[in-house]
């Protein structure tokens, strides 16, 4: 076994250790940070500043690099910025008794449902009075904002011992059903003072608006107080903002974010407590394209008492240049704010430190690790997106520009040649074309 995993580390570092021996030296870069590593975790994890894009040549960072203490580059991987766990949410649903369970893919016979036009439930009304002893819950969770995640039985206050088990049954129109749950169990048990409850019930992804409980074991029949719906509503990671001052323009308003940033928001602010304006915003990526027409956009903030109203970001693709022409009068001093979630760049810690991150250099071709893959392999145990991440120490300038300018093509000596030769060759042809007629 472990001679396999040996291996497997070996096919994956082999394509790395052959580009290794033909990579540019730490200083042939643009800039570099000293990299200080957390724990002792084999792979490092690092969120990457602003000042990265603004230095590098490539909008992908395909020319950012880690090196060791030898001056040597280590396996690296650069992913966007990790994702904050999903925020959970519980609401009540509205919930009806039914007088029977009915049937595995239809309601029980003589009742019926009042539904409004939006498609909630509003009351159900059995024609029989007579109740089986294991009436099921008919679940209205339609008006939920996404899918629910899970169900949750609400116990009454004194609530006897219980062990029920359950099915859950989806219906898009309240006339056919499908078991989406065959079997889940909820319990709550008392002993010594102590107790013990189980009351959530996971469900796959369903988009149907209805869903009904039915018991289908234990010696109690289910004493809900209620049923609530868990939502799992998915976290952006936070947004971090750039500020860039404006430069006039023959009445509107140029911005120079300094690299390519990722961002995708972009906000005004303007040097007083109150105003309102209006532009056009264009965008372009390099100071000598065309400028092209992004949106237009309205930028307010209304102070009155102690609450601030502003206009919510406007969102933009990831550019570099920015162009404000504005349909009004021009404000005065307006800085640009643009919103971006930074990437994350893991690294193996191999070799000896000091590690550094290095970055900019024109020309260098990006290099792809399964770093993944990599630490499954080490036995790191956790996913990288999770990992503390190392701190980068203030930017120290190498090469500066001038490295990030793409080197010369270098000269194909080979078909020079070869096309040398072919001359020659016809005109040897020539030459002896001619003598030939004399």
């Amino acid at each position: 076994m472990r001679r396999r995993t040996l291996l497997g580390l070996a096919a994956l570092l082999l394509p790395g250790a052959v580009a290794a021996a033909a990579a540019p030296s730490p200083d042939a870069f643009a800039r570099f940070r000293p990299i200080d590593p957390v724990g002792e975790s084999a792979v490092q994890r690092l969120i990457l500043p602003a000042d990265v894009y603004a230095w590098t040549s490539r909008p992908d960072l395909g020319d950012v690099r880690v090196f060791n203490g030898a001056g040597q580059p280590v396996p690296h991987a650069v992913a966007a910025g990790a994702r904050p766990p999903d925020e959970a949410v519980t609401t009540p649903v509205p919930t009806f008794p039914l007088p029977a369970p009915g049937t595995a893919d239809a309601l029980p016979a003589g009742v019926n449902v009042e539904v409004r036009e939006d498609g909630r439930v509003v009351a159900v009304r059995a024609e029989s009075a007579a109740p089986t002893p294991r009436p099921a819950l008919l679940l209205d969770v339609g008006a939920l904002s996404r899918p629910a995640a899970a169900l949750l039985v609400d116990w009454p206050d004194g609530a006897a011992d219980a062990v029920i088990r359950l099915r859950v049954d989806a219906s898009d129109d309240l006339d056919d059903w499908r078991p989406i749950v065959p079997s889940a169990t909820v319990a709550r048990l008392t002993a010594d003072g102590h107790r013990v409850e189980h009351r959530e019930i996971a469900l796959p992804p369903t988009a149907a608006p209805y869903l009904r409980l039915v018991q289908i074991g234990g010696e109690a029949p289910l004493a809900a107080s209620g049923i609530s719906a868990r939502v799992d509503r998915p976290r952006a990671p936070p947004r971090h903002w750039l500020t860039v001052p404006g430069v006039d323009d023959d009445g509107a308003h140029e911005f120079d974010g300094g690299g390519r940033v990722p961002a995708d928001r972009l906000d005004l602010a303007l040097p007083r407590d109150t105003y309102l304006a209006v532009a056009r915003v264009y965008g372009r990526d390099r100071d000598d394209a065309p400028w092209r027409l992004i949106g237009q956009q309205t930028f307010y903030r209304v102070a009155v008492d102690d609450v601030t109203i502003t206009a919510e970001p406007m969102a933009v693709p990831a550019l570099r240049y920015w162009r404000l022409d504005w349909l009004g009068e021009p404000p005065d001093e307006p800085t640009l704010r643009l919103g971006w979630r930074p990437r994350e760049l893991w690294f193996l810690r191999q070799g000896p430190p000091p590690f550094r991150l290095a970055y900019g250099l024109g020309g260098l071709a990006p290099e792809a690790w399964p770093m993944q893959d990599l630490a499954d392999r080490l036995g790191a145990g956790t996913a990288l997106d999770t990992l503390p991440a190392a701190v980068l120490g203030e930017p120290v300038t190498v090469g500066g520009r001038a490295s990030l300018e793409a080197p010369p093509e270098p000269v194909d000596w080979r078909t020079l040649l070869l096309w040398a030769v072919l001359v020659a060759g016809v005109a040897a042809v020539a030459w002896l074309a001619t003598r030939v007629l004399r």
